[in-house]
């Protein structure tokens, strides 16, 4: 068509045809030719002519300096494959992915897709909900979105890990990472991340380098697969791994409105079982109204090394009864950790002969100013247990405050909170607790105290230096 015509006009598909068309077409009209797979090259084309080439469901627009820079929305529709519809979106562009017409995109479907690596900024946003499922022989061991750069936002898109006959692998459905590279901004929205060979979300980074700004909204996990790829950094499975190990991790992480599933299978920390959230290494973590629904045998978090300033606000937590194995902590802390707080959350346990189970630090661990406030725990089993909180050394600090346990079946109705070993600085306000006295008045003399129980803190004025009981033996507090 050329300005001024009301219906368009045909010519024949030979090259004589197109170039004819061309020439009518001149000086500002637009020329569409559907190729077929047929033609290689167009014909000359006159300034201010646009040809449009439709090419196996392709569009191209072409002018006299050649093939146009492609806009910064394209249709996934319109490629043979994922990855070539990641390879012609400009940086920063958004690429719109429809419903497969065939149910979810795959090595079967047109366009196929074998996972992608996602290697610049862009925004990759499904119309409704866009699923992608790569379930051929060996694809347990490839990552279905490799994001290797920063600036990357998921949207409205539905991930499927495992396939016909396979199962556990190395393979995440969402991978962040590029290899000696820093990373920062990564967004997840509105997205399902299912059967997971190896991890549902991966963000990770080399050796002295770090990721920043990951935000998750809205995801939910479900069925990760036993084992994973076990060996080295990151062996283990489960919804999400954030951190990497030596000297690197991440920052900066927002996760609102998730719900995870797991379970989280391997082990960490000399034996400890790997949570469906797994965090080495990172530092100012937000998580604000997630929910957690995962066997009773798996963590909610656990945290390696260098896990500071984490804070979990209006959560939800069940440990779904029947797993087997033991019961385990809803959070493990197994290295240094520092200023790690849960406000309003409600965690519902099931299993019997275990207590509620909440928190856990190791012997090896270093863990400061922790903090459990208005929490609402509720046990619905039978048990007699003292193992609420398991707290590995002396110097490990706890404030539970305005929180609240209530086992309903166990004869008794204990509402207190008990410890495996009492420890001097974990304190009670306003919390139930069956727990020794601390004394921190200044004495005479320790050996006056009457009736010492073990965690009492008193301060000795003859040398000025406080001692806490420890096994009937008072030791000096260093």
């Amino acid at each position: 068509m050329r300005a001024g015509d009301f219906r368009a006009r045909e010519f024949d598909g030979t090259p004589a045809g197109i170039a004819s068309a061309c020439a009518y077409a001149a000086p500002n009209g637009v020329v569409q030719v559907f190729l077929d797979g047929g033609l290689a090259t167009l014909p000359t084309i006159p300034p201010g002519v646009q040809v449009i080439r439709v090419d196996q469901n392709r569009w191209r627009r072409f002018t006299a300096g050649g093939e146009a820079i492609p806009g910064h929305h394209l249709n996934l529709a319109e490629f043979a494959t994922f990855q070539d519809a990641i390879n012609a979106l400009p940086a920063g562009g958004t690429l719109l992915c429809p419903p497969s017409q065939t149910g979810t995109y795959s090595q079967l479907s047109y366009p196929t897709f074998l996972g992608a690596v996602i290697d610049k900024p862009c925004y990759i946003v499904g119309i409704g909900i866009a699923a992608f499922h790569y379930h051929a022989v060996g694809s347990e061991n490839v990552h279905s979105f490799d994001i290797r750069s920063g600036g990357v936002t998921l949207r409205n898109l539905s991930i499927i890990g495992r396939g016909w006959g396979t199962g556990a692998g190395s393979g995440n459905l969402i991978h962040w990472y590029a290899p000696g590279q820093d990373l920062q901004v990564l967004r997840v929205e509105d997205c399902y991340l299912l059967d997971a060979p190896q991890w549902g979300l991966r963000a990770t980074c080399d050796s002295g380098r770090f990721f920043d700004k990951l935000d998750c909204r809205n995801v939910q996990f479900g069925s990760s697969q036993a084992g994973g790829a076990q060996g080295g950094v990151g062996s283990g499975s489960g919804d999400m791994f954030l951190g990497g190990g030596a000297n690197t991790g991440g920052n900066n992480v927002r996760l609102v409105d998730m719900r995870f599933q797991g379970p989280g299978f391997g082990t960490f920390a000399g034996g400890e079982r790997i949570g469906v959230v797994h965090l080495d290494q990172c530092s100012v973590i937000r998580l604000r109204g997630c929910e957690w629904q995962s066997p009773d045998d798996a963590p909610c978090m656990t945290f390696a090394d260098y896990c500071r300033s984490i804070w979990i606000q209006d959560a939800y937590m069940e440990h779904v009864q029947g797993a087997g194995g033991t019961a385990a902590y809803r959070f493990i802390f197994a290295g240094n950790s520092t200023g790690f707080a849960v406000d309003h959350a409600y965690m519902l346990t099931h299993r019997s002969g275990a207590g509620p189970r909440v928190l856990k630090t190791t012997a090896g661990a270093t863990f400061r100013a922790g903090r459990l406030a208005n929490m609402d725990i509720y046990h619905t089993n039978a048990h007699a247990a003292v193992d609420d909180l398991d707290i590995g050394h002396d110097e490990h600090s706890l404030l539970v405050e305005n929180s609240y346990i209530q086992n309903v079946n166990d004869g008794t109705q204990r509402k207190d909170w008990r410890l495996v070993t009492p420890r001097p600085l974990v304190s009670f306000l306003n919390a139930v607790h069956d727990y020794p006295r601390f004394r921190l008045p200044s004495i005479a003399a320790r050996g006056n105290v009457p009736s010492p129980l073990d965690g009492d803190i008193v301060r000795d004025a003859t040398d000025g230096k406080y001692y806490a009981r420890r096994s009937g033996v008072w030791e000096p507090l260093q």
